[in-house]
């Protein structure tokens, strides 16, 4: 009676391992990789005085008092005169030169140099390697007791990860069921 209900166990057992009831259910690995990149964007623009908005002229009389040079006005009028200017941020820095001749703009260049930062994201699905697989062996033996010898036939099931059962049945009307686990 009990040789029967060990053996009715033990085929329960071996068909839940073998359709895969007691093994765990391999979920997909997300994998994120993040990578930034700096890219510097330079750009230079000219402009000439005849293409730039300006605001109206505002005059004020003023009296002067002292001797006027008038070469030394017409130098100054005459001249040109270079304005730089440069701002600076944690992205890069930008630049503005003008050159005023006459008391107009004769020119202006825009330098801008910017550095920007590029993240890209990659999102990667990765399904792991699929468990080992149950195996199921048969195959014959022989024994021998008290001068007597015997044959007979058993099945050997691998699970994928609770170790070896077998089932063994000789002439001599012997069941044997034993389990065997992985040491190392």
């Amino acid at each position: 009676m009990y040789k029967n209900l060990i053996i009715l166990a033990l085929v329960i057992v071996i068909f839940m391992l073998s359709k895969g009831l007691l093994q765990p259910n391999p979920k997909p690995i997300e994998i994120i990789t993040i990578d930034t990149m700096e890219v510097v964007h330079d750009t230079t623009i000219y402009k000439p005085g005849k293409k730039i908005l300006k605001d109206t002229t505002i005059y004020d009389t003023t009296y002067l008092l002292t001797k006027v040079d008038t070469g030394e006005i017409l130098k100054d009028y005459f001249a040109k005169n270079v304005y730089k200017d440069t701002i600076l941020f944690a992205e890069g820095s930008v630049s503005l030169v003008d050159t005023i001749s006459q008391n107009k703009i004769a020119g202006r260049i825009f330098k801008a140099s910017v550095t920007q930062k590029i993240i890209k994201e990659v999102r990667e699905l990765r399904t792991p390697p699929p468990p080992p697989k149950s195996a199921l062996y048969w195959g014959v033996m022989a024994t021998k007791q008290d001068d007597k010898f015997g044959y007979g036939g058993g099945l050997m099931f691998k699970t994928a990860y609770k170790g070896i059962f077998q089932l063994n049945y000789t002439n001599n009307k012997q069941i044997q069921v034993g389990y065997y686990s992985k040491i190392f």
